[in-house]
């Protein structure tokens, strides 16, 4: 080190080119530096849904939703556990360290809720355990209206604009 700075003491226009260089090549490399708008993030995001017709968000939240987020909550791993609990509907979302695999994270969820189905009530229906994929929300939502009846204007959609919507490249489901 003692060494480059006795030449640069010795020869300031090579000092001064050496600097200059590396700001350059600095500079450019800043610009041609490729960055993602939107990077390929997978958050390791498990939901279990579970519907009891006709029940009370109560008896859904002491029957079904409890005694699923007591057997869930041993999986290693959990940042976050949340539940809502409606007229006949349940539902827990187990969001997991980053460093948890989603497959894995899934798998041990499923594995955990399966003994528990035994003891939800008759009328319930089995719990569904998903995997939240980021990539399969919607894009776009639309809200379409008409001076027609509804029957009308839904039969339309379904056999005009939805049959053309969906062959057009890139779209996944309309």
């Amino acid at each position: 080190m003692q060494k480059l700075a006795e030449i640069c003491v010795h020869r300031p226009v090579f000092a001064t080119m050496l600097v200059l260089g590396l700001t350059v090549i600095g500079g450019v490399s800043f610009f041609l530096l490729g960055v993602d708008r939107y990077p390929r993030i997978e958050m390791p995001t498990v939901s279990v849904q579970t519907t009891n017709p006709g029940a009370t968000p109560q008896s859904i939240e002491t029957e079904v939703t409890d005694r699923i987020e007591a057997a869930v909550n041993t999986v290693a791993g959990i940042d976050e556990l949340r539940s809502t609990s409606t007229e006949g509907n349940s539902r827990v979302n187990i969001t997991f360290d980053l460093s948890k695999d989603p497959d894995v994270a899934a798998q041990e969820v499923r594995s955990k809720v399966d003994p528990v189905i035994r003891n939800l009530p008759e009328t319930a229906d089995p719990p569904i355990v998903q995997k939240q994929d980021p990539d399969s929300a919607p894009v776009m939502l639309y809200s379409i209206s008409a001076p027609m009846p509804v029957v009308e204007l839904t039969t339309y959609l379904e056999q005009t604009v939805q049959k053309r919507l969906e062959t057009v490249n890139g779209v996944g489901e309309v």
